[in-house]
């Protein structure tokens, strides 16, 4: 890929173009999210009672959301590395969690830590969040592949045909 790394030296982006940080669409889908999650906790708080996750089952549910943030931050963390190693060479990030999905980044938050988070707060409403950053990443993901394709041309469309998009395409 040296024309990859030649086109990177010339963007002040490290090769990414300027419409999409390194972080991708991260902040925008944060920004997105953020509202629904205040009202949602708010309403939590409110009406307690009615949303709260009791007993043994909460228990359960609170076990089950810790093991999901913690792997969850492992998946985020490989993410990390993978992209800031690709970034630095200008390339394009197809190793680790890239290899088979797009977006692991953004898996490991919708999928893992955001649900393993409100699984732990006990409340149902907070289990609606995760699906609010799903439709945020959905509607908001495409400028990010389209930066990419920008970048990467063959090689993003290539790399996009045998990976999934959030989750790892079937064989």
């Amino acid at each position: 890929m040296n024309a990859s790394r030649n086109q990177a030296e010339a963007e002040p982006s490290g090769g990414v173009p300027a419409s999409v940080s390194r972080w991708g669409v991260g902040l925008p889908i944060a920004l997105v999210t953020l509202p629904w999650t205040v009202g949602a906790v708010a309403a939590h708080i409110v009406w307690h009672p009615l949303f709260a996750m009791e007993g043994w089952m909460w228990s359960v549910l609170a076990g089950v959301g810790g093991a999901m943030l913690l792997l969850g931050v492992g998946l985020y963390a490989w993410c990390v590395r993978v992209i800031r190693r690709a970034w630095r060479r200008g390339d394009l990030a197809t190793t680790g969690p890239y290899a088979r999905c797009r977006h692991p980044r953004y898996a490991s938050w919708m999928f893992l830590m955001v649900p393993g988070l409100c699984l732990m707060s006990g409340s149902w409403l907070l289990l609606s969040v995760p699906v609010v950053m799903y439709a945020a990443t959905r509607l908001l993901v495409g400028r990010e592949e389209r930066a990419m394709e920008k970048r990467f041309g063959e090689a993003w469309r290539a790399y996009r045909a045998r990976t999934g998009r959030f989750w790892p395409r079937r064989r």
